[in-house]
Formats: structure tokens, sequence, C-alpha cells
């Protein structure tokens, strides 16, 4: 029998499944170096509203980029969502714009949620990226409205993962 008729009669003939688009919408991360007045790492998260039709971006910047180590704890300071534009961004953002300066992705991927919430303070997460391939947890910390730190979160790498 030859291979035409083969898959004409329902052998390993393609089954047209669509093609896995990279973009697809969903629990997307990116980190990306932002070459601002001072050099930092900005950090988002896809998440969707409670009725899961709009995605945005919660975004924090991490002076130190996300921790490479276990159990080792860097400052993240949680700023504006940001649109979902934010997860392909290679981009300069113009003088005189909030945050101007070179947006360049450090690492993206996928990330999925283990426990917590954020209007909770606290999460944790794997992340599934280029570079980082790890568990993760943030947490908010005590507010001080003196300081103005009711937006600072730790974020730390799990050990064991």
């Amino acid at each position: 029998m030859d291979l035409k008729r083969y898959r004409g009669e329902g052998g390993c003939a393609p089954r047209g499944n669509p093609k896995k688009s990279e973009e697809t919408p969903g629990n997307r991360f990116v980190i990306q170096e932002h070459q601002a007045t001072r050099f930092h790492f900005d950090f988002r998260l896809e998440v969707k509203d409670k009725n899961n039709k709009v995605s945005i971006l919660h975004s924090w910047i991490i002076p130190k980029n996300i921790p490479l180590e276990p159990e080792v704890r860097h400052l993240a300071i949680k700023v504006d969502s940001k649109p979902l534009t934010f997860l392909n961004s290679d981009k300069k953002i113009a003088k005189g714009k909030f945050g101007e300066g070179e947006l360049t992705i450090w690492d993206k991927g996928r990330w999925g949620l283990m426990k917590g919430e954020l209007k909770d303070g606290y999460i944790a997460f794997n992340l599934f990226g280029g570079i980082v391939k790890s568990r993760y947890a943030m947490q908010r910390m005590e507010s001080d409205e003196k300081k103005n730190k009711k937006n600072h979160w730790m974020i730390w790498r799990i050990m064991g993962y």
C-alpha cells in the first residue's frame, strides 16, 4: 500500500492541529533590564481580572534582579500595572517620559501560581523561562506610611527546586 492511499484511509495523516503561538494569552511573565536614571530590572506577571476577561501585567522594580540563589531576598517595589504590550518590549522610552531609558528583555516565559493571592500580600509561584526555571515567593512588607513603603515587597527563590 502506498503512503498516499494509507493516509487517505485514516492512517497517520496530519490532523490539522492548530499551531501553538508563542504569544498565546495566559500566565506569561517577563523580566526586563531597564537602563533608566538608575539601572534596575522590571519584573512583570500577567494576571487576569476576576472575570477572566482582561489581562494586565502586575509590575515590580527589582533593583538587584530576581534572586537566582535559594533563600536570598531582594527588594521588589510594586509599580503601576502595565498593558500586555510590555511583554515584548525591547524599546527605548522617550526622554522626558516616565521610565525613560532602554528596556531589554532579560528573560520571559510562563508562570504558575502555587498558593496565595496578590491582594493578600503573599504568593508562591513557579517560573518557566529561558533562564529562570525556579520556584519563588513574594511577600508585601508591612506598610510604613511615614516612609512610603506601602508598595515594598520581598522576593526570594524557594529552596529545593
